[in-house]
């Protein structure tokens, strides 16, 4: 009689493992479909033609991406998430919305890193307050041309920030 009772001890947190091992590894691939999904949203030009863009994403997830379940409250980039299978532990970035931007996104990790490379080359420079205003204007200003490129199919431009929402801050 104890064998049943001690496999049920087993298997019950075996399927816990289990369901949270099959959630990390689809992971990066739910994470390239979701860039794809936003990237082909991005050059859409209605509301039906972003929406068939996520669809094959939202099969698989059961997720809408217009109801994101998370995200941060970042400068210059706020992010975008939905966790999968209601699991806190694994979460899926949806987009990159440029904070100063109307609208514009950026879809990738990839093009965040490379967003704040942009915005940083070009902030915080100067010794007055005004300046650095100007400084800030300027930062957004390349930003937002950055996406706009994106948006309009032009090549990444691949950069390396020293820090960001997205890259994560020197210790």
């Amino acid at each position: 009689m104890l064998l049943p009772i001690a496999v049920a001890a087993i298997a019950g947190p075996m399927a816990a493992v289990l369901s949270v091992d099959r959630n990390a590894a689809r992971i990066p691939g739910l994470q390239s479909l979701a860039n794809a999904s936003c990237a082909c949203a991005r050059r859409a030009s209605d509301a039906k033609g972003e929406n068939a863009c996520w669809r094959h994403f939202e099969r698989l997830t059961h997720a809408d991406h217009r109801k994101p379940t998370g995200g941060s409250a970042c400068y210059p980039l706020s992010e975008t998430i939905i966790w999968v299978d209601d699991d806190d532990d694994h979460s899926i970035t949806l987009k990159y919305g440029v904070v100063g931007g109307r609208g514009l996104y950026l879809c990738s990790k990839e093009e965040a890193v490379a967003g704040e490379a942009i915005w940083y080359r070009e902030d915080t420079q100067g010794s007055t307050q005004a300046e650095l205003n100007q400084s800030l204007r300027r930062a957004d200003a390349a930003l937002i041309r950055f996406a706009e490129a994106l948006k309009r199919g032009e090549p990444l431009e691949k950069l390396k920030p020293a820090m960001g929402c997205v890259t994560g801050y020197p210790r």
